[in-house]
């Protein structure tokens, strides 16, 4: 019998759900588990885990259009999850199948948007696709200080080179999980540029990178862990930026891109002593 038979008999539905995780560059980093008690014929691939959502439910509100999705704190992809985000966008979709019912269909495809950890599980919170795209993108606003992000490329970005901002460095010692370097590291930068900059380096779960909270001559401080880091580890340290006139003019000679207004009047016209 089809799905679609078994689904709409009174008696012979022995449901079962599969459910993907996917992230990474091309989605080739899976997690499949399935909440099914024995295996699926032709799917054995998934992992039986007991794993458990919330209904399907739709408001017409986006923000309350979201479903949990509960897994053991022990699994696979909660340890990737905890305690920090993962490198790439985590890609949900959710099977449902019948035993001897045929292959299983789509039911749900969204994104995680975050975690929560309670009593031994891991709480994913995620929204579908087709939420997320009804919702309008940010809007650009007549501000002093400069609101592109930093190395973005094209019309009317950034445009300046990362690789031309970036310096290597070999992690020799490390503290409280942060890395230490061997002396003048930074050249030919001041060290103080780095604050506000990138760590980039490569984790079992790929390429990862960390905002740099404070920059030292010898040591570079975070806020979050940086998994899979070892001694002995070559990592890229990128260059922050203020995000104001003189670091795009001094630091990156990137003035003619500059994305703010610095000139925006600081008093009210209106109320100057000799506007009347």
């Amino acid at each position: 019998m089809t799905y679609q038979e078994i689904e709409a008999s009174k008696e012979r539905g022995a449901p079962y759900e599969l459910y993907k995780f996917q992230y990474g560059p091309g989605a080739n980093d899976t997690y499949l588990y399935s909440n099914s008690v024995g295996d699926v014929d032709g799917y054995e691939n998934y992992t039986q885990l007991p794993i458990q959502r919330d209904q399907y439910k739709t408001t017409g509100k986006a923000e309350r259009d979201q479903m949990n999705i509960t897994v053991p704190a022990s699994s696979e992809l909660a340890r990737m999850i905890l305690p920090y985000p993962p490198p790439y966008e985590v890609y949900v979709t959710i099977y449902q199948g019948h035993f001897d019912g045929g292959d299983p269909m789509v039911v749900w495809v969204g994104r995680l948007l975050s975690n929560a950890f309670e009593r031994g599980t891991v709480i994913l919170t995620c929204e579908s696709t087709l939420i997320s795209l009804k919702r309008q993108g940010a809007r650009r606003r007549w501000q002093v200080g400069c609101p592109l992000l930093l190395y973005s490329q094209g019309t009317g970005q950034c445009n300046a080179n990362r690789d031309d901002f970036t310096v290597e460095a070999v992690v020799v010692g490390l503290i409280d999980n942060d890395p230490i370097f061997a002396a003048n590291w930074f050249l030919p930068f001041a060290v103080e540029q780095f604050t506000h900059g990138m760590l980039r380096w490569v984790s079992p779960y790929g390429v990862e990178y960390r905002t740099i909270r404070n920059a030292q001559p010898t040591r570079l401080i975070f806020n979050g862990p940086l998994r899979g880091l070892e001694i002995g580890d070559t990592v890229q340290v990128i260059l922050g930026c203020a995000h104001d006139p003189e670091d795009c003019k001094d630091v990156f000679d990137n003035i003619l891109n500059y994305g703010g207004d610095p000139w925006i009047p600081l008093q009210n016209p209106t109320k100057h002593p000799n506007f009347w």
